[in-house]
């Protein structure tokens, strides 16, 4: 199998697996939000916000060292997996003890303290899962982790629905996250032994284990600062302007992030190639590259546009009338998917090549742009100025790493192609809108649709090869 196929192959495991997940979370958050009402929602946010920014504390940036060394170097995998075992056990204490410190500093009450303890637990306990995914990445292993994926969406699923029938409160809730990654990691390392073999106490090596913090610690503080970029605006929300608000924001900053598989799909089965790459062939490097940024400009670019034009339907069909305050922030927080998609690809691409010091540079810049700009808008402008704070600061992001790898690595060759995608992008969302003053909006996102794909086919951005190799390998 050739390396185009076996992406091909990994991409399509992987996105049918988070399909699954993007179909049971979806029903998660809307039944969750709904429910629990936007005040409770906000305070379940809230605890997932600060869980996940804490919650780096709990890797430091392992997990994504393991996937590129191990990747390089398959012989090194049994003492990566022993010596960050031990690492992690460790950082579990700190990790809960910054916690702690974090929720009595923010004086929040007990319900919403004890909440974030909750999710805290179960972002620590995915941390120790991440470690035997990270080896399955690095063997392209992808069955392992999609079947796992599949797990956590059915478990949280099957627990919403039981927290529902009995009306349960939000304590609930909170616990299922705890229940489910419980049960992922049992299966992570059942799989994981299995496949592989039991950690061995000869491989523990403290000169190994310091040698690769250093480098994992770039990993980790790119992580802890794009959790501070992403997650801040729930904090500040609460502070400044309450849990209704966080609630609010969140309902729109969910359903953005569900889209976040398909370049999470993508980027999972490529990292590892790409890493082997950097060593090994240039020119399969920037293939790689290039196509990837093309498919992920398509995509992303569709659901701006859609996302822009049936904000009100797409709010009113999940979350009901009482989230009508979130079609405004969908429409504003909508803009920020075709940046993240991108980005996504470029930190990784930067990490792969050694090159991650740069997006730490860039994560930190992001920021202390997010925290000043959040603090500034949002006790102006509420839960609309985080929206507009989260596109900006991303996209300082995509344009300084779009300007450093064009520079030092290599240009983007589609230059035509996403002219053309901009191009057919404007012209779809100008008719679909149209359309939709005119008809029933669900036939104008059908001929909206429609169009998308007959024009990237007849003004060659996707070619028939393409499609044929898609269809063959994914299919």
């Amino acid at each position: 199998m050739n390396t185009f196929q076996n992406i091909a192959k990994n991409v399509g495991v992987l996105f049918t697996s988070q399909i699954v997940n993007y179909i049971l979370t979806f029903f998660v958050v809307v039944s969750t939000a709904r429910y629990l009402g936007a005040e409770g929602f906000g305070i379940l946010s809230l605890a997932l916000s600060i869980s996940a920014i804490v919650g780096v504390g709990a890797d430091l940036g392992f997990n994504s060292l393991i996937v590129r060394e191990v990747a390089r170097d398959i012989k090194i995998e049994s003492k990566f997996v022993t010596n960050v075992l031990l690492i992690k056990i460790l950082l579990l204490f700190f990790t809960f003890g910054i916690t702690a410190l974090l929720v009595t500093v923010l004086n929040y009450s007990e319900l919403v303290k004890t909440v974030i303890y909750i999710i805290t637990i179960s972002v620590i306990i995915n941390s120790f899962s991440g470690i035997f995914n990270s080896i399955f990445q690095a063997n392209e292993k992808m069955e392992y982790i999609s079947a796992g994926t599949v797990l956590t969406g059915v478990l949280l699923f099957t627990g919403t629905v039981i927290g529902l029938h009995y009306q349960y409160g939000i304590l609930f809730f909170a616990s299922i996250y705890v229940i489910s990654s419980s049960f992922v990691f049992i299966y992570i390392f059942l799989v994981y032994i299995r496949k592989f073999s039991l950690p061995k106490k000869d491989d523990i090596d403290i000169g190994f284990s310091l040698a690769n913090l250093k480098e994992a610690l770039y990993f980790g503080t790119t992580a802890f600062l794009v959790a501070i970029y992403f997650y801040v605006a729930s904090i500040l929300l609460s502070l400044l302007d309450g849990n209704y608000a966080v609630g609010i924001f969140n309902a729109s900053w969910r359903l953005i992030s569900v889209f976040l598989f398909i370049p999470n799909a993508i980027i999972l089965a490529l990292f590892p190639v790409m890493s082997r790459h950097f060593k090994s062939s240039k020119d399969l490097l920037e293939f790689e590259y290039n196509k990837t940024f093309k498919y992920l400009s398509v995509i992303s670019i569709f659901i701006l546009i859609y996302g822009f034009i049936f904000a009100e339907e797409i709010i009113g069909i999940c979350y009901g009338p009482n989230y009508s305050d979130s079609v405004i922030t969908l429409q504003v927080i909508i803009f920020v998917v075709p940046v993240i998609f991108l980005t996504s690809l470029f930190g990784n691409l930067l990490g792969s090549v050694n090159r991650q010091r740069f997006v730490t540079i860039v994560a930190a810049i992001n920021a202390v742009a997010n925290v000043s700009l959040n603090i500034l808008l949002i006790s102006k402008l509420g839960y609309i100025g985080a929206a507009l704070v989260t596109v900006f600061t991303e996209s300082i992001g995509f344009l300084l790493m779009f300007l450093y790898i064009s520079k030092y690595i290599f240009r983007i060759s589609i230059g035509s192609s996403l002219k053309r995608i901009i191009f057919i992008g404007i012209l779809i969302a100008l008719i679909t809108y149209a359309l939709k003053l005119q008809i029933y909006w669900i036939y104008s996102a059908i001929v909206g649709f429609v169009l998308y794909m007959v024009l990237l086919l007849k003004l060659n951005v996707i070619s028939e090869d393409e499609i044929q190799m898609f269809r063959k390998n994914i299919l």
